[in-house]
């Protein structure tokens, strides 16, 4: 949360986190194909195919072996008075 008044002239800033759950994988491989084809993520796109498969590596080193992985989007929704 923030408070105070900024140069732009709002006040009473706030800001609230929300997850939604976007997908439930299996396991590794689905996300890994998911993200491999760039399914519903545009920033994806913005990337070679070298950089996505070294984004791919760096997240694959971290995640569980087996099991579900249940990804989600944070969304924030600020809110103030002009």
């Amino acid at each position: 949360m923030c408070a105070g008044n900024w140069a732009a002239g709002f006040r009473d800033i706030n800001s609230v986190a929300l997850w939604e759950l976007r997908k439930t994988h299996d396991d590794w491989q689905w996300l890994k194909q998911d993200l491999t084809n760039r399914t519903g993520r545009s920033i994806l796109h913005d990337l070679s195919d070298e950089e996505l498969a070294e984004l791919i590596l760096y997240i694959e080193k971290r995640l569980p072996a087996d099991g579900p992985i249940v990804e989600k989007d944070r969304w924030t929704i600020w809110s103030a008075v002009a």
